[in-house]
């Protein structure tokens, strides 16, 4: 599976406090934990303390909470990815991270998994056991890739990129290919002036070929949100993304490049369609790359909201005709059954151990 997912706010989550973010200034905190002063006293706590609170004693009702609110409130839709990283924490502390990867939540850019991975790490123990629990979910390829993603960012903090990269390659089919790509997004914050594709050469791991495949979309999203020192947050600015990925001479590779680009602008669950429109405009008039980045922002609304039609509905508002609508929706259907309970790419019976 190539399910594009970038979520830079997960990124974030990872690499800043490894304290849960909790709204309560009266309640008992679990051991491990203390409140830090990270939360503002003008942050959106109408609907994030809520369901922070939520999760102080049911984490799985919290998550549903917040899910209902981000279907109805599109602002909340955008900026829910830390609050289910917080709640997947807690679900994490209060039921231990069996219980927790029972619930099955990939809304807000599987921020649910990606903070039950944050808290296995900040307990101590060893990241490697949490590729079998995540193909262990039967939550679908969606949520066990996001469960790899997690696994990635946290793997690169502790053992660095090119260890990282090669731990990945021991895990079976969407764990693999999801901790690739977190792995890399997180080598994509750590070294935001490494030359483009430079992390994609000499890989010495087995299963060479889907790496690459994960890393030219995360060279695409590179292309989209900057580099960490280009200023891309206006059209202008990211008019023609997409032509950076026409010195890659693999059409397989190219694709997944220009998938990356439109993957990048649509990390929320309502991007701006100045931005992605934009971004997947060819300057050189490369109708292709602009097909294939449209695909790529399909893929990625399915990843951000769980569900294919809503992602379908959003291309609706972000499409500039009928033709670009009709890549984007493709790019959602593609990804349609991995969003089904159940579905699973590996065979447990033969899953390797690291």
């Amino acid at each position: 599976m190539n399910c594009m997912r970038t979520g830079l706010r997960a990124l974030l989550a990872l690499t800043a406090s490894c304290l849960i973010v909790s709204c309560s200034t009266n309640e008992t905190q679990p051991e491990s934990q203390t409140v830090p002063a990270a939360l503002m006293a003008n942050e959106v706590c109408e609907w994030r303390c809520q369901v922070e609170r939520m999760a102080e004693t049911d984490p799985l009702v919290a998550m549903k909470k917040l899910e209902m609110m981000a279907d109805e409130n599109r602002e909340i839709g955008t900026n829910c990815h830390d609050a289910a990283h917080n709640i997947g924490r807690m679900a994490t502390i209060l039921t231990g991270v069996d219980e927790a990867f029972r619930t099955n939540s990939p809304a807000c850019g599987g921020g649910y998994w990606h903070g039950v991975v944050t808290e296995w790490v900040f307990q101590g123990h060893n990241i490697s056991e949490l590729a079998d629990k995540c193909t262990a979910t039967g939550q679908g390829v969606l949520s066990i890739w996001e469960c790899g993603h997690g696994i990635g960012h946290a793997l690169v903090l502790q053992d660095g990129t090119q260890k990282a990269m090669l731990t990945c390659d021991s895990f079976p089919g969407s764990v693999r290919s999801g901790c690739w790509h977190g792995g890399l997004m997180q080598n994509f914050i750590d070294n935001p002036r490494d030359k483009p594709f430079e992390a994609c050469a000499n890989y010495t791991g087995i299963a060479k070929d889907e790496y690459l495949k994960s890393c030219y979309s995360l060279e695409g999203v590179r292309f989209s949100l900057g580099d960490g020192v280009k200023d891309l947050s206006t059209p202008d600015k990211l008019l023609g993304a997409v032509d950076n990925c026409i010195p890659v001479k693999d059409d397989f590779l190219q694709a997944q490049c220009a998938g990356g680009v439109g993957s990048g602008v649509a990390d929320s669950s309502s991007p701006e369609p100045r931005m992605l429109r934009a971004a997947c405009s060819s300057l050189k008039s490369q109708t292709q790359l602009e097909d294939w980045c449209w695909e790529g922002a399909g893929r990625n609304m399915v990843a951000n909201l769980g569900n294919v039609e809503k992602a379908i509905d959003v291309c609706k508002l972000l499409a500039k005709d009928d033709h670009t609508y009709q890549r984007c929706e493709m790019g959602a259907e593609l990804t349609r059954s991995s969003v089904q309970p159940g579905t699973s790419d590996i065979d447990t019976s033969k899953t390797k151990k690291p």
